[in-house]
């Protein structure tokens, strides 16, 4: 669950690469998916053996568009990872 009201319940993070490549870590591009047509473009890199890592978006499309984070995770337990970080939107119409 998000404390911003641009990213709702019910949101998706999708990552393009399967964690263990390398051994040990997430390194993967991501998208952040609010629905119609609004999502947010970054990185993560997760390492599983210090349960730490660092999320980055650098853009976004509809009401994501420009949007920035850097955000440090950490892990709750089980398959629950925290989300803690900065934000800011640079305006930017629609796309």
């Amino acid at each position: 669950m998000s404390n911003l009201a641009e990213i709702p319940p019910g949101s998706n993070i999708y990552y393009d690469q399967a964690a263990g490549v390398p051994a040990g870590l997430l390194d993967s591009n991501i998208v952040l998916d609010t629905g119609n047509g609004s999502r947010g473009v970054g990185r993560c890199t997760l390492d599983f053996a210090t349960h730490l890592g660092l999320c980055t978006f650098s853009d976004g499309t509809g009401k994501l568009a420009g949007f920035t984070a850097r955000v440090n995770v950490s892990l709750l337990g089980g398959t629950f990872w925290a989300w803690n970080g900065t934000y800011k939107f640079s305006p930017l119409p629609f796309r």
